[in-house]
């Protein structure tokens, strides 16, 4: 199949806004069967190119001049493009052809360049999902063709024995606003420097990370996952076999859980009273938050994450908070009010804590 089946418009729109913006003149990317697929004049996309499609036809390049007239076609200069020995598309300069005849020559020059270029992100499009594909599949315990595994391992310096970290990665807090998740995805492989990378709908990354280089690739990825200023929450699970990756996915999510929509890490071996609530069944996961977290809004359960995190200290907490101390003590008589527990008292706390740290009904 040839390049020109491939190439999408908004590539080809590209290579005609490149090549204007050289020569000043209009220039119309034209398939082989006569049809403009891209101009620098908009009206003209769609329409017919007869001189384009004998020029496709006969593999010659054809100058029109102004005293002579062919359906859909202004003087200039019309010239077939061939990529790899295969017919691309004709490329039209519009324009005396004495005057722009070398900017014919130079846009197919430009067009080549932009072609090879295209043709690498394809390529490396191709690569990221072929990964993609295969992390997902191993982190959802999916069978692999052995032959095709063991290639893709190697090809990544990998062996079936190698210890992995499954890294899962999903937004902090609420961020459904103006988000383009392939510029998003694409920033994310650039930033952590690896290709194996799934993307989870709704938006959830996971990567499949050697657990010795683990440390280094959360450096790189710092400025999304920074606890103060970041936007992700990363979970890092256990440390297993390419053939327990499942396992090691499941760890990590546990891990995120305990972030509680907060931007920052946590580690699977970190965890202590997490790895007993993810034990209990899910009926009475669901009965203990109702009746603790989903009785409170928003901001009585950021203050009880604050009172908590600073070991029930009303002083520390009002001051990581920014509030004055009566406005956390509110809160604490509220959540007192709302739930039953008292948040002041060792056992009620650990309650609350516990219905906090579960995942919402």
């Amino acid at each position: 199949m040839s390049m020109a089946f491939r190439l999408n418009q908004s590539a080809a729109q590209q290579i005609v806004e490149t090549v204007k913006s050289v020569c000043g003149k209009d220039v119309n990317y034209i398939q082989p069967d006569g049809k403009i697929a891209a101009s620098t004049d908009a009206s003209r996309i769609g329409d017919f190119h007869e001189i384009g499609f004998e020029s496709a036809r006969t593999l010659k390049t054809i100058e029109v001049r102004e005293s002579e007239k062919y359906h859909g076609t202004q003087p200039g200069v019309n010239m077939p493009f061939l990529w790899k020995g295969e017919l691309t598309a004709v490329i039209g300069v519009t324009g005396d052809p004495d005057e722009v005849r070398t900017y014919a020559a130079l846009a197919r020059r430009i067009a080549s360049l932009l072609l090879r270029e295209h043709e690498l992100d394809l390529a490396d499009q191709s690569r990221r999902n072929r990964a993609g594909y295969v992390v997902n599949a191993l982190v959802s315990g999916q069978h692999l063709e052995r032959e095709f595994l063991d290639g893709f391992l190697a090809k990544h310096h990998l062996s079936d024995r190698s210890l992995l970290r499954a890294i899962v990665l999903v937004p902090a807090g609420d961020m459904t606003g103006d988000i383009r998740p392939e510029q998003e995805s694409g920033e994310l492989f650039a930033a952590a420097g690896t290709d194996l990378i799934s993307f989870r709908y709704p938006r959830e990354y996971v990567i499949l990370c050697e657990s010795r280089r683990t440390e280094p690739l959360l450096r790189r990825l710092s400025s999304w996952i920074h606890p103060e200023q970041g936007t992700f929450l990363a979970g890092i699970g256990s440390a297993e076999t390419v053939f327990q990756a499942d396992r090691s996915y499941r760890t990590a999510s546990l891990a995120l859980q305990s972030l509680r929509g907060h931007a920052g890490t946590a580690f699977w071996e970190s965890l202590d009273m997490e790895l007993l609530l993810s034990s209990a069944p899910m009926k009475v996961q669901k009965l203990l938050r109702e009746k603790t977290a989903d009785k409170l809004d928003p901001a009585d359960i950021r203050c009880l994450d604050a009172y908590f995190s600073c070991n029930l200290s009303v002083k520390a907490a009002s001051e990581k908070l920014f509030i004055h101390k009566n406005t956390l003590q509110y809160h604490l008589d509220r959540v007192y009010r709302l739930t039953g527990y008292n948040p002041r008292r060792f056992r009620d706390a650990m309650v609350l804590w516990t219905g906090l740290s579960l995942p919402e009904s």
